[in-house]
């Protein structure tokens, strides 16, 4: 942490801070209230001024003052940072000068790169009749600044370098590769050639990398798209093409339509679909998601129909109803990509839009509709659409799927809602998204009483931790616990932070409302583990016995096993 953030951390109070939007009521040692980012009736939405963190039970949403403003503001952390150290009066220190130097020599380099791009795109006189063509118009190219890199080894290692720029920076930045020849007469050459270019921005507007279409070459295995690669200013999982300039249409319609390419964004764009972003040949990622959801809660798909698209959407989906987003998709005419819809008619776009289907109703009418007869149809949604339904935290929207996907297979309910409950990996008593179940013996999941039991002492120990009570030592704690696993280990390394704290909030809650002792609540629950553990290893050995038996093997050491574990059963 640096010492900026800690200072503004120390000056203000998370309760104030969080307090100015929301109507927060003491419970126990934490406030509580109903939350900002999801609608609902019961408040589920906790803010624990010892920790100085926030969690919401309902939409799995928690952090610090930093996360709260940038979610609530829209804001990045640069600019949450500055809208509280403004409030906390505190005056922000400018970075080293030889850092701030060199990733601003990046930023520089990159905006050459595109004005000389830009410029090569005028003297390309086909390349910009084939944008034309394609219904892009001589505006959008200059608001969207595309270019054009020549079919060329070294035009812009050459430019670049004319303006005082060094290799190492420019490959820095992604604009050239090193020679992989020997003999080569260089040492690098252009990464980009003989293509059509869209240049990617960060949320400021600023260029940080570049995908580029192939044009003008023949060369039948050149890769139709390349992007540049991940470099100290590009992070591809934080990006969306187009972000920066859809921010105020998604604001403005509470609605964010996602297209898979570059010619489908700017079409969408130029017909006044400014709430459009695109994937860009990248699989959507939860950081994109985040910075859609702070935004709005209503995600289009305008994907291919085509199996990659719909595997894209599948995909896409999963991330996307984890972090609580209203998910749709669009059904586009067969053969036609939103560009070709889009560029046709506005009118036909529209509605194609205002038909957008909830992504459980699309692909249960789909994975219907591939299967050769009811059965394989009745298999086909429950491996591809039901897993989905179990992303859904709202119980009452969770059940008009189940009914929904019941009448379509003329299934029972309970039948649809028994495959659920295979997928739902921990309980829902919070509303929390189920967690990926921690691989803490043999090296295999395991969704038992264990893993609970062991996620409330964690939380317990997190909470104690972080509050800085000393009424339990985590480190003494976990090692009772490793002794019971014979040599395994468990620690807070095996959660990540998000997860602990989401488990502290949980144990405090009880804790607090049960009028309980947490050192008296873990030593139960640490009861009911270790309980646990030696249920699954009788059962593991109880197994192998019965194996060893059938082949006649000696069981003379499984049973001595047996029996200790039943020796420490009754012990516990």
């Amino acid at each position: 942490m640096s010492d900026t953030v800690r200072t503004i951390k120390e000056r203000l109070n998370i309760v104030d801070v969080i307090g100015g939007y929301v109507d927060l009521k003491q419970a126990g040692v934490s406030y509580k209230g109903r939350c900002p980012f999801h609608k609902e009736k019961t408040p589920s939405f906790f803010v624990s001024p010892e920790r100085g963190t926030f969690h919401c039970f309902g939409c799995g949403r928690g952090g610090d003052i930093f996360t709260f403003v940038e979610e609530q503001e829209g804001l990045d952390f640069k600019g949450a940072l500055t809208f509280l150290a403004h409030r906390a009066g505190v005056e922000l220190v400018p970075e080293a000068p030889e850092k701030r130097e060199l990733r601003d020599r990046m930023y520089e380099a990159m905006e050459e790169a595109t004005v000389f791009f830009q410029r090569a795109l005028v003297e390309h006189e086909e390349a910009r009749t084939y944008l034309y063509k394609r219904g892009v118009k001589p505006e959008t190219l200059k608001s969207f600044r595309i270019g054009f890199a020549p079919d060329s080894w070294d035009a812009i290692l050459t430019h670049l370098s004319s303006l005082g720029y060094t290799r190492e920076e420019i490959e820095a930045i992604g604009l050239i590769k090193k020679s992989e020849k020997p003999e080569s007469r260089s040492s690098h050459y252009d990464r980009f050639r003989s293509r059509i270019m869209f240049p990617i921005t960060d949320t400021a507007g600023r260029v940080i990398g570049f995908s580029g279409r192939i044009f003008g070459n023949n060369d039948a295995e050149a890769a139709k798209y390349i992007n540049s690669p991940e470099t100290d200013i590009y992070k591809k999982s934080h990006v969306l093409f187009g972000f920066d300039k859809a921010r105020s249409g998604i604001r403005e319609k509470k609605r964010v339509v996602i297209v898979e390419g570059q010619m489908d964004l700017l079409l969408c764009h130029q017909a006044g679909y400014t709430e459009t972003v695109a994937l860009s040949g990248t699989a959507l990622t939860l950081e994109q998601v985040e910075m859609m959801h702070r935004l709005t809660k209503e995600m289009i798909f305008a994907f291919d129909g085509d199996s990659a698209g719909i595997a894209a959407a599948e995909r896409s989906a999963r991330i996307a109803l984890s972090a609580g987003m209203d998910v749709r998709m669009v059904e586009l005419p067969e053969g036609k990509d939103p560009a070709d819809v889009v560029g046709e008619s506005t009118e036909t776009w529209e509605k194609i839009l205002s038909q957008a289907q909830h992504i459980i109703d699309f692909f249960t009418v789909r994975w219907k509709k591939e299967g050769s007869d009811m059965r394989q149809s009745a298999l086909l949604v429950s491996e591809h659409v039901v897993s989905l339904v179990a992303l859904v935290e709202n119980e009452i929207e969770q059940d008009h799927f189940i009914q929904t996907i019941a009448s379509a297979l003329s299934a029972s309910p309970d039948a649809v809602r028994a495959e659920i409950e295979k997928y739902e990996s921990a309980p829902r008593d919070y509303g929390y998204t189920p967690l990926e179940e921690h691989k803490i013996h043999s090296g295999e999941n395991h969704t038992t009483k264990r893993t609970l039991h062991e996620e409330y002492m964690v939380g317990i120990l997190e909470w104690q931790k972080s509050a800085e009570v000393r009424e339990i030592i985590p480190e003494e704690a976990f090692k009772r616990m490793n002794e019971v696993l014979e040599g395994e280990s468990v620690s807070f390394d095996s959660y990540d932070e998000t997860t602990r704290t989401r488990l502290a909030f949980e144990a405090e809650e009880r804790c607090v409302q049960g009028d309980t002792s947490a050192k008296d609540e873990w030593e139960e629950q640490f009861i009911l583990w270790k309980k646990a553990v030696l249920s699954e290893r009788k059962e593991l050995v109880t197994k192998a016995l019965e194996e060893a038996r059938f082949s006649g093997a000696d069981t003379t050491e499984l049973m001595k096993t047996f029996q200790n574990i039943i020796r420490a059963d009754e012990e516990t």
